[in-house]
C-alpha cells in the first residue's frame, strides 16, 4: 500500500512540476504578422463539406482548405480577371466568386459555395 502511495505522489509531483512552465515570447512570436481571414463553407459535387479560409497577412495572401480533418494551405500565385490562383508544389486552387477548383495532377475537385454563404 505504501508503494502505491509513493508512486501516485511521484506521478502527481511530476505532472505539477511539468505544467508550471512559463511560456516566454520569442522573436518569432513577436514578429508574426497579424492575420485577417474570412471563412466560408463550400460543398463538393459528392456532398462533402469543406471550410475555406482566405487569409491576408503582411507577407501575402493564402488560402486554407479543410475537409475530412485535413488542411491544405496554399499561397497566392497570381490574380487574374477570372479569379485568384493559389498554388504550392503540385497542388493548384483557382478561386472565383462562388467556385473553387482544386487540381492535383490529373485529379480535379470542384467546390461550390454553400447556400447562405
Amino acid at each position: 500500500m505504501k508503494k502505491l502511495i509513493y508512486i501516485a505522489s511521484a506521478v502527481a509531483l511530476s505532472f505539477t512540476l511539468g505544467c508550471n512552465k512559463n511560456p516566454e515570447k520569442t522573436e518569432e512570436t513577436e514578429s508574426t504578422p497579424a492575420k485577417t481571414g474570412k471563412t466560408v463553407r463550400y460543398v463538393g459535387d459528392d456532398g462533402s463539406s469543406a471550410l475555406v479560409t482566405f487569409n491576408k497577412t503582411d507577407k501575402g495572401n493564402t488560402i486554407s482548405i479543410r475537409s475530412n480533418n485535413k488542411i491544405i494551405n496554399l499561397p497566392e500565385k497570381e490574380v487574374t480577371a477570372d479569379g485568384t490562383v493559389y498554388g504550392n508544389y503540385d497542388i493548384e486552387a483557382k478561386s472565383t466568386d462562388s467556385l473553387i477548383t482544386i487540381t492535383q495532377g490529373t485529379n480535379v475537385i470542384s467546390l461550390k459555395k454553400a447556400r447562405g454563404q
